[in-house]
């Protein structure tokens, strides 16, 4: 209790509402001033947003991996977009395209792929490493039976 008889709010309560309120406004200022740019990146990154109402993980680290493949498959399509001159009818051309989904949504779906095939490829890397080095200790045990002979073996 702070010394006026009332609660003090946490940290992480403040320091996130701070970052709604700058996301807000940084929201509002790429809808209003660049609204074919909003347009295609509201469309784009569709699973970005279903991962981070999904994801109930701590820190939402599966949705940051998803959001960064997902904003790098649509970068390509931002720059085109820009190159265009930023219009409507450019961002309307870009999100006909089917190929420019494959590559928004693609990027996402390999995030994916990858947090799932990645803790699988981590153990199997793990134990290769762990055989290797059993392996190489029981090599170097035979090696000092043979020197020093059976007392510095194995107990039965």
């Amino acid at each position: 209790m702070t010394p006026a008889g009332t609660s003090a709010k946490p940290a992480a309560t403040v320091q996130r509402a701070g970052m709604l309120i700058v996301s807000g406004a940084l929201a509002v200022s790429v809808i209003v001033f660049a609204a074919p740019t909003a347009m295609l990146l509201m469309a784009g990154l569709c699973p970005t947003l279903a991962s981070a109402v999904a994801d109930n993980g701590p820190g939402k680290r599966r949705s940051h991996a998803i959001g960064a493949m997902n904003l790098a498959g649509l970068t390509p399509w931002l720059i085109k977009l820009w190159s265009q001159g930023g219009t409507f009818e450019a961002a309307r051309t870009i999100l006909a395209d089917p190929f420019a989904w494959l590559c928004t949504y693609g990027a996402a779906a390999g995030a994916l792929a990858l947090l799932w095939i990645g803790p699988w490829a981590a153990a199997g890397a793990l134990i290769l490493s762990r055989r290797r080095v059993a392996a190489h200790l029981g090599h170097e045990q035979r090696a000092l039976e043979k020197e020093w002979g059976d007392e510095v073996g194995p107990t039965p």
